[in-house]
């Protein structure tokens, strides 16, 4: 391996290491489309879920995705569970708030351990996150959460089914609605949300044994979350 090589790979293994997020070096040479939806409209069985998840594209590339060991226990007494993998769909940025209500998945976890990870849903092998809106059908569709406001999403209105590749049993899992915040280091512009779309697909997990959780840029402007704790994007 030439001198440049190592560099590359050197700079490659620095930037997953001292930040969570990595900007490609070069543009796209296509962009996607928003996360299309399942072919059979409505039909949420395991069998058609996998089809679907099967059909879609994931993104790969460093800067989009996350693997961590994911542990169990408390804060002094944490223990390995197994190795996890979250991969983004590529649109699922794009997504506007209806397309996502009607239901998409919007990630994948490759995950490695013994029996299922409870604080994600996830079991041995491929995970695909389907993300759907399951409040009042009288009630318009709500984004952003807050506890104290009776106009916002509340429990059980937003929901993730984890669907596994070879366990037909489907984990249903809250999913708490977030923003990009200001701390994001991939934001352009400004500290808004709706004002400062994703530029790129995220996906990324915190490994907090109290508070474990993954997130998925998963609108325009938001992120969808699934485990414990506050979900805006930090």
């Amino acid at each position: 391996m030439d001198q440049g090589h190592v560099a590359r790979h050197l700079a490659l293994l620095t930037c997953a290491t001292l930040t969570t997020f990595c900007a490609p070096r070069v543009a796209r040479e296509w962009q996607p489309d928003p996360t299309p939806p399942p072919e059979v409209a409505g039909d949420l069985n395991h069998a058609s879920l996998v089809a679907y998840g099967r059909s879609l594209r994931f993104e790969t590339e460093i800067y989009a995705t996350d693997q961590q060991d994911l542990t169990i226990g408390s804060r002094r007494e944490r223990a390995l569970a197994g190795w996890g993998r979250i991969e983004p769909q590529v649109g699922a940025h794009l997504l506007t708030l209806e397309q996502l209500a009607e239901g998409r998945i919007v990630a994948r976890i490759i995950y490695h351990g013994d029996g299922t990870y409870e604080k994600l849903g996830v079991r041995p092998g491929t995970n695909w996150v389907y993300i759907r809106w399951k409040g009042q059908p009288d009630r318009p569709i709500r984004w952003h959460w807050d506890d104290f406001d009776s106009d916002s999403a509340r429990a059980g209105d937003w929901e993730a089914l984890i669907v596994n590749e070879r366990d037909s049993q489907m984990v249903v899992k809250e999913m708490k609605p977030g923003y990009k915040s200001f701390r994001d280091p991939a934001r352009q512009r400004g500290v808004g949300d709706r004002e400062n779309p994703w530029p790129l697909p995220r996906a990324r997990f915190v490994d907090d044994p109290d508070d474990a959780k993954a997130w998925i840029a998963c609108q325009t402007f938001g992120c969808c979350c699934i485990g414990g704790g506050s979900c805006h994007h930090e």
